[in-house]
């Protein structure tokens, strides 16, 4: 297109349209990342839950567990499981699991405080099969004692406290029983130790620890 021709074509209609498109090129590309960031959660949210779906599929299902057992797979997942990047990447993503989800946390804390408890023969049984009732049992009876301040993300500011210690109860089933747990500070729970809150003592000592 030569000079002539090229000023022609910008004073017509269609080339004025078109330079006008070039003129608004920022400001639709500045909508467009608004538009893209808006949406980023809700997309990733979608393929969760997607993918949630398709692993469920049994076709898929049986297919991870081939491939899963194909020998050569097994090798290098190995191999992979033993590499310093993917034992340091575990060890964050557990630790950030820990943290933001406090079910996730509960569990583990039940999970060792019960094996520890059983002097190491669970036997493979979760520790829900073993005392009774579920975690989410367990949160609701805490969350009901809960005192000013206490939530979730202060998890560790406060401890699982049993009312009468471990040390003292003879019996493993009632020492977990539901109520003999409370939501206890954590200061409070170090000055406890493993003595014994007498509750019962309605006079001035009530409350102290003999």
């Amino acid at each position: 297109m030569n000079t002539e021709t090229h000023k022609k074509y910008n004073k017509s209609e269609k080339g004025r349209i078109r330079s006008r498109k070039y003129e608004n090129r920022s400001e639709i590309i500045e909508k467009r990342r608004k538009y893209d960031e808006s949406r980023k959660e809700s997309r990733k949210q979608y393929f969760r839950e997607y993918q949630k779906e398709y692993r469920k599929r049994a076709d898929v299902q049986e297919y991870q567990k081939e491939y899963r057992e194909r020998l050569e797979v097994k090798k290098r997942r190995k191999k992979y499981d033993k590499s310093p990047e993917e034992k340091e990447r575990r060890k964050n993503r557990l630790a950030e699991r820990r943290r933001d989800d406090h079910i996730y946390r509960l569990n583990k804390n039940m999970t060792g405080a019960i094996w520890k408890s059983l002097k190491h023969k669970k036997n493979g049984r979760h520790w829900e099969a073993v005392i009774g009732y579920t975690v989410n049992d367990l949160i609701s009876h805490l969350e009901k004692q809960f005192k000013d301040g206490m939530n979730w993300d202060n998890y560790g500011e406060w401890h699982i406290d049993h009312i009468i210690p471990k040390s003292i109860h003879k019996d493993f089933n009632e020492c977990w029983s539901l109520s003999n747990l409370q939501p206890l500070w954590a200061i409070e729970n170090q000055k406890k130790s493993n003595l014994l809150i007498n509750l019962d003592d309605k006079g001035p000592n009530k409350g102290m620890l003999f």
